[in-house]
């Protein structure tokens, strides 16, 4: 009868998730620290403008991020917008733009869930799209049940939380 050892610690495939893992971590940091640097010229608005932005989607339609930045009482910058497109941070779309890597939106949807954004920016996105929108406009109702699911889940991190801080 022979016996197989195992030797203590992390095998090849736990090191393959850990660096997978470290790889998005840096990568979202990479992208959210460069789109940091340039806003520093733009003020105090301009990461929650982008995270607007980023609560839109990939793709950013000008007029909707417009509505939406005015719902919150951000601007929706021209200046920061050709900065982002000559940092190569965004690419000009027919209808608008889009962030040029999804890790960039991703890190801007991190930034706006910690500081406490991310709900009211999904909340502010029903309403635009309500106010600019008929209800039979073909994609609508899939764009509604994406922000209102954004809201309901940011509502139970939130309950959790407090539960676990009140318990």
């Amino acid at each position: 009868m022979s016996s197989v050892e195992t030797s203590p610690g992390l095998g090849g495939v736990d090191w393959l998730v850990i660096v997978f893992y470290l790889a998005a971590v840096i990568g979202l940091g990479v992208w959210l620290g460069r789109v940091q640097f340039l806003c520093q010229d733009f003020g105090e608005d301009a990461i929650p403008s982008l995270e607007a932005a980023a609560a839109l989607g990939g793709a950013v339609d000008a007029l909707e991020w417009n509505h939406l930045c005015s719902l919150v009482g951000l601007d929706a910058r021209p200046d920061l917008l050709a900065a982002l497109l000559k940092g190569g941070m965004a690419r000009a779309t027919e209808s608008g733009w889009e962030f040029a890597h999804e890790r960039l939106r991703e890190g801007l949807e991190r930034s706006g869930l910690r500081a406490g954004r991310w709900a009211e920016l999904h909340a502010a996105c029903l309403k635009m799209l309500q106010q600019r929108y008929n209800e039979g406009m073909p994609g609508l109702k899939a764009r509604l049940e994406r922000h209102g699911d954004e809201v309901a889940a940011s509502d139970e991190r939130r309950a959790e939380r407090e539960a676990i801080s009140g318990a």
